[in-house]
């Protein structure tokens, strides 16, 4: 009868590096999720805000289109800024 043992060079388990990896990206998806949840985003609240970014973008790309229009030989010089206001969570013009 033969008797078979492992060899010390094929260990079983994880390093430390992998279980620190794991465990920052385990935090880092917590942390999302509580600060999400901290915020009241809802389903509902997160796909609210989805629509008014689209809107204001199909809004956007539809003045640069109407506005890229040549009147007199030279396209109309205009710009579309998106600016970030910290008191306020909607989107400013």
């Amino acid at each position: 009868m033969r008797v078979f043992r492992r060899s010390a060079d094929k260990r079983r388990g994880f390093t430390l590096v992998e279980l620190l990896v794991a465990m920052s990206i385990f935090l880092v998806l917590s942390f999302i999720t509580i600060g999400a949840l901290r915020l009241g985003l809802t389903g509902e609240g997160v796909r609210t805000a989805a629509r008014l970014v689209q809107s204001k973008l199909e809004g956007a790309r539809d003045r640069a289109i109407y506005n890229s229009k040549e009147t007199e030989g030279k396209p109309r010089p205009v710009g579309v800024r998106l600016l970030v206001d910290p008191n306020e969570s909607t989107i400013c013009r």
